[in-house]
């Protein structure tokens, strides 16, 4: 049964114009929007990556109720039982600096199954697009068996997944072979997670470690214990510690850019430059990814140029070394040479021949001699990020300084005329008119 919380209120506004109103509220959410559906007035998509519940779906209808349009918004997080309005609240407040609402908001919870929803089943965009396919993203997976929890579970829950902090920071608790979700945890909302013996049992008891973790639902504290094994106990404990830490830290924390589009408009997007999720009008150039040893297809570390930033990530500390393409004084290369019968290491996307580029677009096809070195990007005479030993090191560097060129206005230094004040040349002294380039007595040029 998928249980989804449901607001519902008015408005006088005809539905074509009440639509791309909540396009615009929910993009001032940061939610993503998977589908728009404009015949059947319906909208899909999900939390944005920093919400507190990172990853929920959410389905938006239009009706006609007599001479108004009735706003239905279904919001479902899995697992947790009751209505969750954070997020019903939150839109319906964005969409009234919009348009007037005419009714205050109506909460129920609905098995969406019951329901005439227009909407298909859920496609494969639990995540945000990332630098990465998130399906690279190291998850953890326990088996475990719930012993008591504050709410009822009727379900059979066996298997525990951990997803990190680039894939929503949550705990996830479900059935193998149903593979269902039947409650989500999110890390933020965790108070507590400790491990304690405790008598397991009715006939033959005997003495089991557990984990107990206490956690905020919406106004209330909930607890939960279950099983795994014995030796991941201290591993998942302090993981969750971790990715907690993290959290504080503003992780998903955004910074505005600003970027020229192909049509030389500026616009304007959002960047949460300490993560892999790509900003609206982001797009990886070119990466260098770091196999995570014994992991098959796993990514340990990646490198990556995008037409916004420079990236550094270590998946496993989940820090990020990062400068805005903007901020790039200028790109060196150094420490070239020749290796024969070697990997090509890092690949440029398609995506650079939009700006003119045309280099090696090459993953790790072998080649029998290829010119290999350094590429660092400098910032203030300061070397903030360096790539080092990759392949066609030059046609990295000739692609970033296009890029920036092509998507970032220079910031000229204004002169403001000085009415009255004459001009000092920092060679002999003499005095100039305040509009002089050169020195009269001199001819040294005025700085």
């Amino acid at each position: 049964m998928d249980l989804y919380s449901r607001g519902s209120a008015t408005t006088s506004h005809l539905r074509e114009e009440v639509f791309s109103q909540i396009q615009e509220s929910c993009k001032d959410l940061k939610a993503s929007i998977s589908d728009i559906n404009e015949q059947n007035y319906s909208i899909t998509g999900r939390s944005s990556p920093n919400w507190k519940t990172f990853g929920d779906q959410y389905i938006i209808t239009l009706k006609k109720e007599n001479s108004n349009t009735l706003i239905e918004i279904y919001y479902n997080r899995i697992g947790l039982h009751g209505p969750y309005k954070d997020f019903i609240e939150s839109f319906f407040k964005t969409l009234a600096r919009h348009i007037p609402l005419q009714s205050g908001i109506h909460y129920d919870t609905v098995n969406i199954k019951q329901t005439a929803l227009v909407t298909n089943t859920i496609a494969n965009d639990q995540f945000p697009k990332m630098i990465i396919p998130w399906q690279k993203v190291l998850t953890y997976n326990f088996d475990t068996k719930i012993l008591n929890f504050t709410d009822t579970v009727n379900e059979e829950i066996d298997s525990l997944t951990l997803y990190p902090i680039e894939l929503g920071n949550r705990l996830e608790f479900k059935n193998k072979k149903e593979n269902r979700t039947f409650l989500v945890i999110p890390i933020r909302d965790i108070s507590k997670i400790e491990s304690h013996s405790e008598e397991i049992g009715s006939f033959r008891k005997k003495n089991e470690f557990v984990i107990a973790v206490e956690f905020r639902d919406h106004a209330d504290l909930k607890s939960v214990k279950f099983e795994i094994e014995e030796k991941h106990i201290g591993f998942l404990i302090e993981q969750v510690n971790k990715l907690m830490e993290l959290d504080n830290q503003d992780y998903y924390q955004s910074a505005n850019l600003q970027y020229l589009t192909d049509s030389n408009n500026l616009q304007d997007t959002d960047v949460q430059f300490k993560s892999l999720v790509l900003a609206s009008g982001e797009e990886v150039l070119w990466s260098n990814l770091f196999g995570l040893h014994k992991v098959k297809g796993a990514v340990a570390r990646v490198h990556a140029l995008t037409n916004f930033r420079v990236i550094d990530y270590d998946l496993q500390t989940h820090n990020c070394g990062r400068i805005f393409l903007r901020d790039v004084d200028d790109v060196i290369v150094m420490n070239q040479n020749r290796r024969s019968h070697s990997e090509r290491i890092g690949a440029f996307t398609g995506s650079g021949f939009r700006y003119g580029f045309s280099g090696t677009t090459v993953g790790t096809s072998k080649g029998f001699s290829e010119t290999i070195g350094d590429v660092v990007f400098m910032k203030d005479g300061i070397p903030y990020i360096t790539f080092a030993q990759i392949s066609d090191p030059s046609g990295l560097a000739r692609l970033a300084k296009t890029v920036k060129k092509q998507l970032f206005v220079e910031k000229k230094p204004t002169k403001i005329p000085q009415i009255g004040i004459k001009s000092t040349c920092s060679k002999c002294g003499n005095l100039n008119p305040n509009d002089s380039s050169f020195c009269n007595k001199c001819g040294s040029i005025l700085e």
